[in-house]
């Protein structure tokens, strides 16, 4: 309907609803893991084993605890975040993204 508002959304079930949730909190863990642009064995190894957990146990619950887990980590994580020094290099970035290719 043009000019009266367009509504447009697609039907979820609980389990898609619940694996977008895992997918979200999986992205959100992995993205705040590299901020720092490092990415170490053990981190890297947090996120195979919870992700192989989740795909041998495949029940909703496992799904839920699972994403709640990821989301627990990521705020961790955040903590060790040196935020001051990734937003300079971002604001740098952005002022002259030439010079921050190497």
């Amino acid at each position: 309907i043009w000019g009266g508002g367009f509504k447009a959304h697609m039907p979820l079930d609980k389990i898609q609803v619940d694996e977008i949730f895992l997918t979200a909190a999986q992205s959100l863990l992995a993205t705040i893991m590299l901020v720092d642009k490092r990415f170490q064995w053990w981190e890297a190894l947090i996120l195979f084993l919870l992700f192989s957990y989740q795909l041998v146990n495949p029940s909703e619950h496992v799904r839920v605890i699972v994403a709640w887990i990821y989301i627990g980590l990521a705020l961790l994580f955040a903590l060790k975040v040196n935020w001051k020094e990734f937003f300079n290099e971002l604001s740098a970035f952005f002022r002259n993204p030439e010079s921050s290719e190497k």
